[in-house]
């Protein structure tokens, strides 16, 4: 299965002679993204710390397992990883360093809204049965124009702790996550049009499994 290959995969990075940040996982969880149309048109892996939600891992791969994507977000210490490969079939990856003797490393900050986002609110409900949190995000303080909604589908979890925030970082493109206040794993994102109200992007679990993995990375911001 793809899992089987993830866990495979996830082996440790080594570089020398330069100083290096140690990074620990032990959870892997999938979302499957789908358009306004019911259509799948991503996958996404998220590999985090249960205990420390200041770092993420993530891999993009398209509906049929093409890896195109991947990178280390460390929001603690601003830095971006950037892996550089060329697309690749899921189940044709042998070892995990075929896809790491490249990357970059980049200056970022998570946690500050997009330059232009000056408004937002949030509430706590329940629909259908679940606890859900409306995030809406306005272009200035007049609050006049809806820019877009986020629905965060959230269910508690034997390993809840900091499983909410890796994942919707990466899954709302304008919301700053850090200014939600929950716990427990994220299930569902429903993403709406602020302008046409009407629904971009459904993202879905699929699947939440333990790993262990460690990256061990260098901390100065230059091409590896």
């Amino acid at each position: 299965s793809c899992l089987l290959y993830l866990t495979i995969l996830f082996l440790s990075i080594h570089s020398f002679g330069q100083e290096l940040e140690s990074y620990k996982f032990d959870y892997s969880s999938l979302y499957t993204q789908k358009n306004g149309s019911g259509e799948t048109i991503l996958k996404r892996y998220i590999i985090g710390n249960t205990t420390d939600d200041s770092y993420f891992l993530y891999l993009i791969l398209t509906p049929t397992d093409t890896i195109f994507d991947m990178a280390l977000v460390d929001t603690k210490n601003n830095r971006h990883y950037q892996f550089d490969f060329k697309r690749i079939a899921l189940n044709s990856v042998k070892n995990f360093g075929d896809l790491s003797k490249k990357y970059l490393l980049h200056k970022s900050d998570t946690s500050k809204i997009r330059d232009g986002i000056r408004s937002y609110d949030i509430k706590h409900e329940t629909i259908d049965g679940k606890d859900v949190i409306l995030a809406r995000v306005f272009k200035n303080k007049k609050r006049k124009k809806l820019i877009a909604e986020y629905q965060y589908y959230i269910t508690k979890d034997s390993t809840e702790t900091n499983k909410f925030y890796a994942a919707s970082t990466l899954l709302s493109q304008f919301f700053p996550v850090r200014e939600i206040k929950a716990k427990g794993i994220l299930i569902r994102v429903d993403t709406y049009d602020g302008k046409s109200e009407t629904i971009l992007f459904r993202d879905d679990l699929v699947e939440s499994n333990q790993l262990q993995l460690i990256l061990n990375l260098q901390t100065d911001f230059k091409a590896n």
